[in-house]
C-alpha cells in the first residue's frame, strides 16, 4: 500500500510538474522575437542606418500601394515595385486613409478578441488547477498521507502561480471588454478628427503617418500608457463634510447676566 501511494503522489507531482512546462513553453517567443529583443533593448540606433532605412521606406510604400490599388481600384504594383499610381487630390488620399482605418481596427478588434479569450483561459486553467488540487488533497487525507498532501499542494500552487505569471504578462489589470471599449472611444476620436480636416491628408507621407497613429492606438504600451493616464487625469474623491454640532438655544426664562441685574436694582433704589 505504501508503495502505491508513493507512486500515486509521484505521479500527481509529475503531472503538475507537466502542466506547469506546459503552461510555460506556451508563453515562450521564438528565437528570431528573442533576438530582436535583446537588440532593441536600449532603443534605435542613434545614427539612421542605410539598409533599415531603405528597407523601412519600401515597407511603407507598398503598404500604402496595397491600400491605394484595392480602395481606388488601380492595378497591381509590378513585381520590382517600379511602378506605382499615387493619387493627386486630398479626397482621394482621404479615402485611402479611411481604408487602411479600417484595417487598423479590424487588427484591433483580433487583439481585443485575443485578450478576452485569454483571459477566460487563465480562469478556466486556475479553475482546472484548483480543482485538481482539491480532490488530490483529499484522496491523500483519506489515506493518511501527510506528507504527500503538502507536496502535492505546493506543487499545484506552483502551477497556479506559473499559469497567472504567464498570462499577467499579457493581461491588463482592467477587463478585456472595458479597455476595448476605451481603445475603440481614442481610434474613433482620432479618425473623427481626421476626417474633419481632408487638408491634413494631401500627400503619401500623410496617409501613412495618420494610419500609422491611429495603429498605434491599439498596441499594447498604448493601451497601457492609456490606463494610466486615465488614473493621472481623474479628480480625487472630495473630502466628507464634518459632522454639524448642534447650537444650543439660550433659556429665555432664565437671567442671562446676573451682575447686570443685580446693579440695576442698585440704582433704583
Amino acid at each position: 500500500m505504501g508503495g502505491v501511494m508513493k507512486v500515486s503522489v509521484r505521479g500527481i507531482a509529475f503531472a503538475s510538474a507537466v502542466i506547469t512546462i506546459c503552461t510555460a513553453v506556451g508563453g515562450c517567443a521564438t528565437q528570431q522575437e528573442l533576438k530582436k529583443r535583446i537588440a532593441g533593448r536600449w532603443g534605435p540606433n542613434p545614427a539612421i542606418q542605410d539598409n533599415d532605412t531603405n528597407n523601412n521606406i519600401r515597407r511603407q510604400m507598398l503598404v500604402l500601394q496595397y491600400i491605394v490599388d484595392d480602395t481606388l481600384g488601380v492595378p497591381p504594383p509590378t513585381v520590382d515595385g517600379s511602378k506605382h499610381y499615387w493619387p493627386t487630390t486630398s479626397d482621394a488620399w482621404l479615402r485611402v486613409t479611411k481604408a487602411g482605418f479600417n484595417l487598423g481596427r479590424e487588427d484591433c478588434e483580433v487583439y481585443m478578441d485575443n485578450l478576452f479569450r485569454m483571459a477566460r483561459e487563465r480562469q478556466r486553467n486556475d479553475s482546472l488547477l484548483n480543482a485538481a488540487s482539491l480532490a488530490s488533497n483529499a484522496i491523500l487525507q483519506a489515506t493518511a498521507v501527510g506528507k504527500a498532501v503538502s507536496i502535492v499542494g505546493a506543487s499545484f500552487n506552483m502551477a497556479t502561480g506559473v499559469n497567472d505569471a504567464i498570462y499577467d504578462s499579457y493581461l491588463f489589470a482592467q477587463a478585456p471588454g472595458l479597455i476595448g471599449e476605451k481603445v475603440k472611444d481614442v481610434q474613433a476620436a482620432y479618425r473623427t478628427s481626421v476626417e474633419s480636416n481632408p487638408s491634413s491628408v494631401q500627400t503619401p507621407e500623410d496617409a501613412y503617418n495618420a494610419i500609422q497613429n491611429y495603429y498605434s492606438y491599439c498596441l499594447p504600451q498604448s493601451i497601457e500608457g492609456l490606463l494610466l493616464q486615465k488614473i493621472a487625469d481623474s479628480n480625487p474623491a472630495p473630502a466628507p463634510n464634518p459632522p454639524k454640532v448642534p447650537t444650543r438655544k439660550p433659556n429665555t426664562l432664565a437671567p442671562t447676566n446676573g451682575a447686570a441685574i443685580i446693579n440695576q436694582r442698585v440704582k433704583l433704589e
